[in-house]
């Protein structure tokens, strides 16, 4: 599974990252450190007909998007730093 850190990105950055890796993979992973990225995800996921879940990592979030009919579990290992904020 490609893992995306998109912590410190502003919106729209972690939607379209995540977009643009859904093109060429079945399934990704991408951290984001808001709640307000991850329902950008999972609302683009939606669209896009994608299956999607999320799940808290301390103050982080990984987000999991598939396009096959299972979700993996999130992967735990850190990555990089790159965050979506509100304002």
């Amino acid at each position: 599974m490609k893992q995306i850190d998109a912590r410190k990105k502003a919106c729209p950055l972690p939607v379209v990252m995540a977009k643009d890796a859904m093109e060429t993979e079945e399934q990704v992973q991408v951290l984001v450190d808001n709640f307000i990225a991850v329902q950008n995800i999972e609302k683009m996921a939606r669209v896009k007909g994608y299956l999607c879940s999320h799940e808290a990592q301390g103050e982080d979030y990984a987000v999991i998007l598939s396009k096959s009919q299972e979700l993996p579990k999130p992967e735990s290992k850190p990555l990089a730093s790159c965050s979506c904020t509100s304002d």
